[in-house]
Order: structure tokens, then sequence, then C-alpha cells
């Protein structure tokens, strides 16, 4: 019975967490794994001094993603079009996701104020 306890919570997070990303409107393996560049940063708001520019920024299967060689974060599916950067507090809304460009906007977690906009293009090597 104390096994049940145990299992019984567990499986219903995972099964939440697989429903969770089966309502994410694109392909996560086009995001996963792919080495994206420097971001190239269309609008900033007003007052935000330096944003990161490390590439290569690396989304991994397992929650974790990259920023530059030395710097890790945590991510998870957050909605239909956005992704939730812990670490950062940061969600990054989707605009559009393809083998050649991830296009999001960048929003301060949890009251979402615009930080910036920007593409990503994969690093050609």
């Amino acid at each position: 019975m104390k096994a049940m306890r145990f299992i019984l919570p567990l499986a219903i997070l995972l099964l939440w967490s697989c429903e969770k990303d089966k309502d994410f409107k694109y392909d996560l393996d086009k995001l996963i794994g792919t080495r994206w560049g420097i971001p190239q940063v269309e609008e900033v708001a007003p007052g935000v001094g330096n944003y990161d520019q490390s590439a290569p920024t690396v989304f991994y299967e397992d929650g974790r993603v990259s920023f530059g060689d030395s710097r890790f974060d945590t991510w998870e599916v957050y909605g239909s079009k956005s992704l939730h950067i812990f670490d950062k507090k940061q969600i990054w809304q989707v605009i559009s996701l393809s083998e050649n460009e991830l296009h999001v906007e960048k929003l301060s977690y949890p009251n979402g104020n615009f930080i910036l906009r920007c593409k990503y293009y994969p690093m050609t090597k």
C-alpha cells in the first residue's frame, strides 16, 4: 500500500507532463538537440540593458538547456506556444519553429513583461 502512495502520484505527474508536451503547437524534435546560434535581436524593451548573446543555445530532451558552453538551466513546455526557462525566469513565446529558425518573444516570469524578440538560426559547422 505504501508503494501505491508513491507510484500513483508519480504516474499522474508523468501523464500530466506527457499531455502538456502533446499540446505544444510545434514539433519539439526541431527544437531539441539543435545548436542555435547567436540571437538576432529584432526589438528590445525600453530599459533592458544587456541581454544574453551566448551561443550555442541547445535544448535537451531531459529538460536541460545550455547557453554557451558553460551555463545550464532547465526548461519545460509551458503552453501550446511557450517554453518556461526556469533560472532565467523567462517565458519564451514561440512565434515560429522550423529546422532553420527559432523565432521567439522573451517575457519575464511570472509577470509577463516583454524583454525582447529575436530569431535564432542553427549554427553551421
